[in-house]
């Protein structure tokens, strides 16, 4: 990995272009799975997804234990964070400077971050950290699926 840091053209060296290109290619695929995972876990719609964490007692539906809705946010947490490391550290590499990507991390970085706290504050909040977990989810999955794009793209194209 040393050699990320050394090579001045990435698009010269084939191999390790390759494997980035690998690499980005896996995120890409992973991020509308894991949007598919939580909408298939958890739900599509607030109403879905109040009733998924809280419960309810006219359809039969058991709450989620607490203590495996924070091992969910804490295991998405861990992903994101890993997973937009990487993206953002391609994105520097490829084609920003790090001035430049300093707004686009700290979007993604926070929307990741408050998108697992609103999960968390579903029980309490209700509908309203229903659509906060909705739009912060979609909105740094979406945000680093384009980075992933834009980066693929210059590692691609010659």
């Amino acid at each position: 990995m040393m050699q990320f840091t050394l090579i001045k053209d990435i698009r010269k060296n084939s191999s390790f272009r390759w494997m980035l290109v690998g690499l980005l290619g896996a995120e890409i695929l992973f991020l509308p799975l894991h949007l598919l995972l939580n909408g298939l876990k958890i739900g599509w719609y607030p109403a879905q997804i109040i009733d998924t964490i809280v419960g309810n007692e006219e359809a039969f539906i058991d709450p989620l234990p607490f203590e495996e809705l924070l091992l969910q946010a804490h295991t998405n947490l861990f992903y994101s964070v890993i997973l937009l490391t990487l993206v953002l550290a391609i994105y520097i590499r490829t084609l920003a400077s790090p001035e430049k990507v300093l707004p686009i991390m700290a979007i993604l970085y926070a929307s990741a971050l408050f998108a697992q706290v609103a999960l968390i504050l579903v029980p309490w909040f209700g509908y309203f950290a229903a659509i906060c977990w909705l739009i912060s989810m979609w909105s740094w999955h979406l945000l680093s699926a384009w980075i992933s794009i834009l980066s693929l793209r210059y590692l691609l194209v010659r």
